[in-house]
């Protein structure tokens, strides 16, 4: 029972991190084709909305790394006392 805890939070932290990310990616890109890039959002070189999409994905990855080892570690906690676990 423990293990499959630790491997439940250990996936539960990374899909954390993924889907903070890529929420970060999708505002940062929107957030990024509002700038005055000259040369269009459809331009195949680094424009404004690609900029905004990865500083988002960055920053959507920096925010939920702290969030995902807080959830990792209340999982472990909830493990340590899981009914199914002896306590003696």
């Amino acid at each position: 029972m423990t293990g499959s805890l630790r491997l439940a939070a250990f996936g539960g932290s990374i899909c954390l991190i993924a889907l903070v990310a890529i929420v970060g990616g999708v505002v940062g890109g929107l957030i990024g084709l509002q700038s005055g890039d000259p040369r269009g959002p459809f331009d195949p070189t680094l424009n404004g909305g690609m900029r905004g999409a990865y500083a988002g994905l960055a920053a959507g990855a920096v925010v939920a790394t702290p969030l995902a080892l807080l959830f990792a570690r209340a999982v472990r906690r909830w493990a340590r006392f899981s009914p199914g676990r002896r306590h003696g």
